[in-house]
């Protein structure tokens, strides 16, 4: 049996979906997800997606795109999945040669692509290819079930005693200016987690779709640090609906608040949301040189998840 290539068409969204589940299933998307990742990519990355075929059963797709907030005309990002079953009979290898030739136009100096640990054979496959590891994020989670807000009670006092008090997005809302504020802020602490290339500032409206207006962000679990009107930092959740694991997106706070005690607030905060709501585990990814904030995590119990372990791989063309 010969693999057939051929461009990715809307119906091919939940095909798309059952592939990338079965490769990655802690990490399951959702035809939404995906569907609205799409919508939301900025018109300036150049972007291109395969289906691979097997007796007309969709066996593995990939494709080219390009990141917004690391954006350079030729680097480019690729994706690649094939199914548990299909792997090891020569389509991945089809896929990404397919890949290389189309991009060739396009002049690239550089293509990243990332697994996981426990992706043994997808780390030789990059490896056999040039690639080398370059950045290493850990997943970890905490029980919600038996995480105990107790020994915590006192850090939010001590914050509002210094005139720093946690708001919600929503809480937020008469500020005219919140919006702007919440994307100046957070572009601010991202200047500040660790990456291998320099990172390139998202547009305004799409900072808002993406992180403010997006469907899995929960606006009650959105937390502003505000200090004399001035917001200070941020930490959000998103979760998918009916989902019992929720979690934390980017938790920081400007350079001059830092050391307070404000971030381990704001993760605190965001805990007693998903406690009082149902949710029973809570998922954040860190990279692995971010020693400040893993600290903060391990010291309220989160267990790191090595095999889970997000490995990102570059290769100079």
């Amino acid at each position: 049996m010969s693999a057939s290539l051929r461009l990715f068409a809307p119906a091919d969204y939940a095909a798309l979906c059952d592939i990338q589940n079965a490769v990655y299933s802690e990490a399951s998307v959702t035809v939404e997800e995906v569907r609205l990742a799409d919508d939301l990519r900025d018109p300036m990355c150049k972007h291109r997606r395969w289906m691979v075929e097997m007796e007309e059963r969709p066996v593995a797709w990939g494709e080219y795109t390009q990141r917004i907030h690391k954006y350079h005309p030729h680097k480019f990002f690729l994706n690649l999945f094939v199914l548990p079953t299909y792997q090891n009979q020569g389509i991945g290898s089809k896929l990404y040669t397919h890949m290389l030739e189309a991009l060739q136009p396009f002049e690239p100096v550089q293509i990243r692509t990332q697994t996981q640990e426990d992706q043994s054979q997808s780390v030789r496959f990059l490896q056999q290819r040039g690639f080398r590891e370059e950045q290493r994020k850990w997943e970890s989670r905490l029980d919600l079930t038996t995480f105990d807000l107790g020994p915590y009670l006192e850090v939010e006092q001590r914050l509002s005693e210094q005139g720093i008090v946690l708001k919600t997005l929503e809480e937020l809302a008469g500020d005219p200016e919140r919006d702007r504020k919440l994307y100046a802020l957070d572009w601010q602490i991202r200047q500040d987690v660790p990456a291998t290339e320099p990172r390139s500032p998202i547009s305004f409206e799409l900072f808002c779709a993406r992180f403010l207006y997006h469907p899995e962000i929960v606006p009650e679990a959105f937390i502003v640090a505000v200090h004399n009107g001035e917001y200070v930092g941020l930490s959000f959740m998103g979760a998918q609906p009916s989902s019992k694991l929720i979690s934390t997106g980017l938790t920081g706070t400007l350079r001059s608040y830092r050391r307070m005690g404000i971030a381990t607030a704001l993760k605190l905060r965001g805990i007693r949301y998903a406690q009082q709501h149902g949710y029973t585990v809570l998922r954040t990814v860190n990279d692995a040189l971010n020693a400040p904030m893993l600290s903060i995590n391990m010291r309220m119990g989160f267990v790191k998840h090595e095999q889970l372990a997000i490995l990102y791989f570059v290769k100079d063309c």
